[in-house]
């Protein structure tokens, strides 16, 4: 539905930017260009990950918010499970279905 509307909107998404954490509520911003400048719309964090994955769009995190996070050390050599996981990942599997 979305991307029905960038389309018809003559709209392209650029990137998703997952800005902070505020009382354990995240906040996320989606980078839209439209007729030649770009709109920056606060969005649900969950709903930014959703759109650029299924437009393939860049997905950025602040640095203060990656400090707090959590990090997986692994052994060199070692496969990395996530990778797997995302590079087998269907677009498909985000898009809502009546």
């Amino acid at each position: 539905m979305i991307e029905q509307i960038f389309t018809r909107g003559g709209a392209r998404l650029n990137r998703v930017a997952i800005k902070g954490r505020k009382q354990g509520v995240y906040s996320a911003v989606i980078h839209i260009k439209a007729q030649g400048r770009e709109i920056e719309l606060d969005c649900r964090p969950s709903d930014a990950i959703a759109l650029a994955i299924c437009q393939r769009v860049p997905i950025y995190v602040s640095e203060r918010l990656l400090s707090v996070g959590h990090v997986i050390k692994m052994k060199s050599g070692d496969e990395d499970p996530y990778k797997t996981w995302l590079q087998n990942l269907n677009p498909d599997f985000f898009k809502y279905k009546m």
